[in-house]
């Protein structure tokens, strides 16, 4: 009797382990095409990804970017965000997210305002991805500016984003997001329907003099790019410091286990838990 029970224990919970993956068993490879910031009216960075080193290295050297996770590989013009180079990261909700992205190092100290993003400045964001849906929930990749450097003092309390993501309800939207590490909030701004019938999506964030973003978004057929459309609403930064950063990511939210998994779980842990006192008996 005693061996049934471990044995049932065991089973509940290899079943309660491959639930708790197969929620998250469909893996992204997205590919990035340009990556390109343009500062008060003149091209300050650009990246066609034509090189064969993947991020850190860039147009600017070696340290182009600082990155979290790992990126690559770079060739044929595309740089590839692929999950398995994804570190483990929380969320501003406490969430646990797959997340990997490049961020352009600039200046934020003011020692060098040429080469940073200050309040005052007029900064777009450009990028351009091949347009893959994400296939599972919570999937998405982009661009934002961010504050966040926690390191150095600075949580994050100014994380402007757009995305392409395939939501909690199974849609594919375009979203206009902020994200505060400091109030534990994401504030979803506006959205978009994803028409997946294009070649690539190019992802557009302009901040004005006053620090306030705004989003856009153009499909791309044949390397034509179509009409840009603009999201509704804006994003306030520089809430704390007058500085910011650009950042090309992808990331995938992990689900929380269904209470009939952490149930199946806890047997199995139990199961083999009365195994081991049997065997110290």
């Amino acid at each position: 009797m005693k061996d049934l029970i471990s044995i049932i224990g065991r089973m509940s919970l290899t079943l309660a382990l491959a639930l708790v993956i197969g929620n998250s068993a469909h893996a992204y490879v997205f590919t990035l095409d340009n990556f390109a910031i343009n500062k008060n009216g003149s091209t300050f960075f650009e990246d066609g990804f034509n090189g064969s080193v993947a991020p850190p290295e860039g147009p600017n050297g070696p340290n182009t970017y600082s990155v979290q996770g790992a990126v690559g590989p770079e060739a044929n013009g595309r740089l590839t965000l692929d999950r398995n180079d994804a570190a483990s990261f929380t969320t501003a909700l406490g969430e646990t997210t797959l997340f990997q992205g490049a961020r352009l190092r600039t200046n934020i100290d003011g020692s060098n305002p040429d080469n940073g993003f200050y309040l005052g400045d007029a900064v777009s964001l450009a990028t351009i991805f091949d347009l893959i849906p994400p296939a599972e929930q919570r999937q998405s990749y982009g661009v934002r500016f961010t504050d966040r450097a926690a390191g150095l003092g600075f949580p994050g309390n100014d994380l402007t984003e757009i995305r392409v993501i395939r939501t909690r309800t199974d849609q594919l939207r375009i979203s206009f997001v902020d994200i505060s590490f400091v109030d534990a909030t994401v504030s979803f701004i506006s959205s978009a329907l994803l028409d997946i019938t294009h070649d690539q999506i190019a992802l557009m964030l302009d901040q004005g003099t006053t620090g306030l973003v705004t989003a856009s978004y153009a499909y791309l057929d044949g390397g034509m790019m179509g009409g840009v459309t603009s999201l509704a609403g804006n994003a306030q930064i520089f809430e704390g410091e007058d500085w910011t950063r650009a950042q090309l990511f992808a990331r995938q939210v992990l689900p929380v286990p269904e209470p009939t998994t952490l149930a199946l779980m806890g047997l199995g842990l139990a199961g083999i838990g009365f195994r081991r006192k049997r065997k110290l008996a």
